[in-house]
């Protein structure tokens, strides 16, 4: 059985998300930092995120992306991720959710999502589709270049260590 965590905010939106714990969380969303996001590309801002462990992190509501293709990614309230996989001995530098000024690890939970699912609305896409909206979403929330780059090119070398040893492409059963 699952329990319920609810989040109340100050605001107008309160969420229920499954998860196996159960207990009541407030929050003023005035005081939650909103991303740049000059051309409105993103739902729901700020973005709210439970913690389960340490690592792992779950979505308190849906979140949609707009793409510059003009389609619409949504990572829906639930999802399970866990920001950026970033080696131990770089997170002096690169810290999973990201530095404070460069929001990566918003970019690492779409990518996860992505990975697990496969699809944006209903249409198949690849892993370097999923790697290219990952860099794409970076580039947006004005990462870094050079830190855009970097993390760009390591998931690149994962979907090809991936592809070259057939790994699936999804990371669930559906």
């Amino acid at each position: 059985m699952t329990d319920e965590i609810k989040l109340v905010t100050m605001g107008a939106v309160t969420v229920d998300t499954p998860i196996n714990v159960s207990r009541t969380i407030t929050i003023d969303v005035s005081q939650l930092p909103v991303l740049p996001d000059p051309e409105n590309r993103f739902t729901n801002q700020p973005f709210m995120f439970g913690y389960l462990d340490g690592v792992n992190s779950f979505v308190l509501r849906d979140y949609s992306y707009h793409t510059k293709a003009n389609e619409i990614s949504t990572v829906q309230c639930s999802f399970v991720f866990n920001f950026a996989d970033i080696p131990l001995f770089m997170r002096w530098k690169y810290p999973p959710r990201g530095d404070g000024r460069n929001h990566y690890g918003i970019a690492s939970m779409w990518h996860d999502w992505l990975l697990e699912h496969g699809e944006i609305k209903g249409r198949k896409i690849t892993r370097s589709e999923a790697d290219d909206l990952f860099y794409e979403i970076m580039l947006y929330l004005n990462v870094d270049k050079h830190t855009a780059w970097i993390m760009y090119k390591a998931v690149q070398l994962n979907t090809w260590h991936q592809e070259f040893w057939g790994i699936p492409f999804q990371t669930t059963e559906k």
